[in-house]
């Protein structure tokens, strides 16, 4: 299969597109600012009557790339180091 990634968007050749759907910033227990981008999953489900999508799952990842765990709506858990990030600002 083949990948594409044009603005936020990536596409395979079964039908299947990725968008980035969300973006926003999560802390650290340091005060870190980590950037955490949401992509989505899209099926296409288009017939001859006309062209439609059906939503799927949803990915959490790092600016760099690095996959993240949701724990909460406002915690998240680092995959690799196991770190949990927070939307709000450590005190």
């Amino acid at each position: 299969m083949r990948y594409w990634l044009i603005c936020g968007v990536t596409s395979d050749l079964m039908g299947k597109v990725t968008r980035l759907v969300e973006s926003f910033w999560v802390y650290g227990k340091t005060g870190k600012k980590h950037r955490v981008n949401v992509y989505q999953d899209f099926i296409d489900t288009s017939t001859y009557e006309g062209h439609s999508a059906l939503p799927g799952l949803k990915t959490l990842r790092l600016d760099d790339g690095t996959p993240l765990n949701v724990v909460d709506e406002n915690s998240f858990q680092n995959v690799i180091t196991k770190e949990v990030l927070t939307r709000k600002i450590p005190e």
